[in-house]
């Protein structure tokens, strides 16, 4: 898809990577199409190079917690405690 710049020239709207990450600005952008634009997520998956699961997770997500801030690599979302829970740490325990 070629996209005319604003100094005129044109450029290459570009799918991202898969996997890279995405910054705050474009899933904005994406989002704003969605809720402000009328566009589908699927519409706004096209226009901007990006998965449509991408999209409709950012759109809930902004509806949901107010932002589309990724979550902190490695979080969970009922924390992250090693207080000596689950299998491995009666697995420690048995031992000695």
């Amino acid at each position: 898809m070629t996209v005319e710049t604003a100094s005129g020239q044109a450029g290459m709207l570009g799918k991202q990577r898969r996997g890279s990450p995405v910054g705050q600005d474009l899933r904005g952008r994406a989002v704003a199409a969605v809720l402000e634009g009328g566009m589908s997520a699927a519409a706004a998956a096209r226009r901007f190079g990006l998965s449509e699961s991408a999209v409709r997770n950012w759109v809930r997500r902004f509806r949901r917690r107010g932002h589309v801030r990724p979550d902190p690599m490695g979080a969970t979302s009922r924390g992250s405690s090693r207080s000596g829970s689950g299998f491995s740490a009666s697995w420690r325990r048995g031992r000695g």
